[in-house]
């Protein structure tokens, strides 16, 4: 067993410290090669379940424990500083932040107060990896949420093992929780990735892996023959899951949670009481040890500089110049905050442990009550000018009835929507003449079919699919929403029959079935875009023409005219946020379209569907977008998106001259 002298916490701990805050920071400034450094929250909760285990093992052996004394002790390493960045946090935004996202970040701080962050911020922010994730300046905090949890939760069962189960039951017990928490993280990343990357659950593994080698080391050091292989493997498979990890879709990617997890383990146990290994000697290296003292302060100031900064601007208008600067400032306060808020606080001669915990439960009932202000008072909308508010409602202003007719193909309860509630248009008419078939760039464009319909007497009908488009026979690597994609389509092909609906009106954000969601480089998509599309042998672009192709093809054999809506032009930024924020006393607002090459890419596919099948184009550039190569994102003082991609329910209507032929020939002939 260990001796009161020797300790769990070692100089090479700092140095994994180090590696993990320092994937994260790279992977938010986004650092060319650490596309995965956002797996090193993973081998944070090892290093977490380790540690704190291993604090409680050994003074259950030295009969000093206490849950009083842990608790507080968790008090003191956690809150004040924590505290000090929430303050600080929100007193920036009240200068940045639009009402509607301050009181989103409100509601997140004092989600943080309650220590249930993670789940605040999946009900929220939602999708980790979405393009508009820099709205919530306190989205890493729910990896907090989560050991908060751990930490509350986990103690009792140990205790309870250490005091009724039989030594030789002990790790038993813990390798059998152990698998029964990988079961629930593998169901949850299968069916609820969402849920798999905020919740404990999911996440519990992961710090059980650090908990039972401490359990481990404490009956006995784990020296095994080659400590250098075992170090050495370590180091290799977090290197690997740090670069080779990506945020292809929501979080679904257990392999690389895998390799960080048992990579961080094997790092941990190899370097076990200091071997001299030319691993422990780099993870003892100095400047590695300092960065691992003050990582806690380093991620808690780290997003909300750079999610600020890149809310008052916009994320892809930020340079190396500015990233370089923003990291710098990170340092500096992290260290500032380390050496003058985290060490007095855990310094009993300078601070006792009851007063700590008094204040910081002091500090946290004020900023509660700030929080509490905020949210009552709807994120203090006069901040801003009038015109700001209305362009920063944009956000709000989405397609009424996308809750009962836009599914998603992840969720566990998926089922195709009910005709019924789905219905646009004209109600007085016999007769549906159109279906609105698409992704959610289909939803957000029904208000104009709506219109139009009632305009023109026709009754038309409308489901979408989230990042799903009309692309028949095409399925991706999650195999779950595949086979809810092909029910999909097969469902909207029986409602054409089932109507007698006699045209139909394809609508997608196409270039993202293709390319990244938000980039022209050849990787397929991300944040519910399929992540990659197959066709029997086909791939990307060619199985992409091949589904639509067949699409088309199996309307027009139950005589259907096919209307195909090209791609909506792509912003790179949040609109409404960024019109709130930037336009003065402007009503109508241009700007650069960023993205051209990625419609142009895929044009050839629409033009060979044209003169093949005379399917017919309909081009929202001709409505949207100047010669000059400028698209509006601001009409009469509304937002044209409600994002950086979906048009807003004012801004669909924008195409009704693009669409007014149409709706004559279905008035003229069925």
């Amino acid at each position: 067993m260990l001796s009161k002298k020797q300790s769990l916490y070692r100089p090479d701990i700092d140095g994994l410290r180090a590696i993990a805050v320092l994937a994260v920071l790279f992977f938010h400034a986004g650092v060319p090669g650490f596309e995965g450094g956002f797996i090193g929250v993973d081998m944070f909760f090892v290093i977490s379940g380790y540690l704190i285990t291993g604090i409680i093992l050994r003074e259950y052996q030295e009969k000093t424990f206490r849950f009083k004394d842990f608790y507080l002790r968790r008090v003191r390493r956690i809150l004040p500083a924590l505290i000090v960045v929430m303050f600080v946090t929100l007193a920036l935004a009240s200068w940045v932040l639009t009402a509607l996202d301050f009181k989103m970040l409100a509601k997140n701080i004092l989600a943080t107060v309650l220590m249930i962050p993670n789940i605040s911020i999946w009900q929220t922010s939602g999708d980790y990896f979405s393009s508009s994730i820099d709205s919530n300046p306190v989205l890493h905090l729910w990896s907090l949420g989560v050991e908060e949890q751990f930490y509350l939760l986990f103690p009792l069962l140990l205790y309870l093992l250490l005091r009724y189960a039989r030594s030789e039951w002990r790790l038993l017990l813990l390798i059998g929780v152990l698998l029964i928490a990988i079961a629930c993280a593998v169901w949850s990343i299968v069916f609820r990735p969402t849920f798999a990357f905020y919740w404990l659950p999911p996440r519990a593994w992961e710090l059980l892996c650090g908990a039972l080698l401490a359990t481990y080391h404490m009956r006995k050091i784990l020296y095994c023959n080659n400590k250098i292989l075992m170090s050495f493997t370590g180091l290799l498979m977090v290197f690997l899951a740090i670069v080779s990890a990506r945020n292809n879709g929501i979080y679904s990617d257990f392999g690389h949670q895998v390799l960080a997890v048992v990579g961080m383990t094997l790092l941990i146990n190899g370097n076990a009481g200091g071997n001299g290994t030319w691993v422990t000697r780099f993870l003892a290296w100095r400047p590695l040890v300092g960065i691992g003292r003050i990582s806690y302060s380093l991620y808690l100031w780290h997003w909300p500089l750079f999610s600020l900064y890149a809310y008052r601007l916009h994320p892809r208008a930020t340079s190396h110049y500015e990233i370089t600067l923003l990291l710098a400032l990170t340092f500096i306060l992290a260290y500032a905050s380390w050496r003058y808020v985290e060490t007095p606080f855990r310094q009993h001669a300078r601070w006792k442990t009851q007063s700590v915990a008094k204040l910081a439960f002091a500090m946290q009932a004020v900023l509660g009550v700030c929080a509490l202000g905020v949210l009552y008072n709807n994120g203090f909308p006069q901040r801003f000018s009038l015109l700001s508010g209305a362009y920063a409602a944009g956000a709000s202003d989405k397609n009424v009835s996308q809750k009962e007719c836009h599914v998603d193909p992840y969720a566990t309860d998926y089922h195709f929507p009910e005709i019924n509630n789905c219905f646009i248009g004209s109600q007085k008419a016999n007769a549906t003449s159109f279906l609105v078939w698409g992704d959610s760039h289909a939803n957000a464009m029904t208000p104009v079919f709506n219109v139009l319909g009632q305009e023109y007497g026709l009754k038309g009908v409308h489901t979408s699919l989230f990042g799903h488009a009309a692309l028949w026979g095409v399925t991706s690597n999650d195999n779950t929403a595949s086979q809810n994609w092909m029910f999909f389509n097969q469902q909207q092909l029986k409602t054409v029959v089932n109507l007698g609906i006699h045209h139909v009106f394809l609508v997608g954000r196409w270039p993202s079935y293709v390319f990244s969601a938000t980039k022209f480089e050849g990787s397929l998509g991300r944040n519910g875009i399929p992540s990659r599309l197959i066709k029997g042998q086909k791939t990307g672009i060619q199985a992409f023409r091949s589904g639509l192709e067949d699409t088309v093809t199996q309307l027009q054999k139950i005589g259907v005219k096919v209307w195909l809506v090209l791609p909506v032009p792509e912003m790179d930024r949040i609109v409404p946020r960024w019109l709130a924020l930037h336009a003065t006393k402007e009503t109508d607002v241009w700007l650069n379209n960023p993205y051209p090459e990625r419609a142009a890419a895929i044009l050839d596919v629409f033009k060979d569907l044209q003169t093949t099948y005379g399917v017919a184009l309909l081009d929202p550039h001709s409505q949207l977008c100047r010669l000059d190569g400028q698209c509006r994102v601001a009409y009469q003082g509304k937002s044209v998106y409600y994002d950086d991609d979906h048009l807003s329910a004012s801004g669909s209507l924008l195409l009704g001259n693009m669409l007014r032929p149409a709706f004559t020939a279905m008035k003229q002939i069925p």
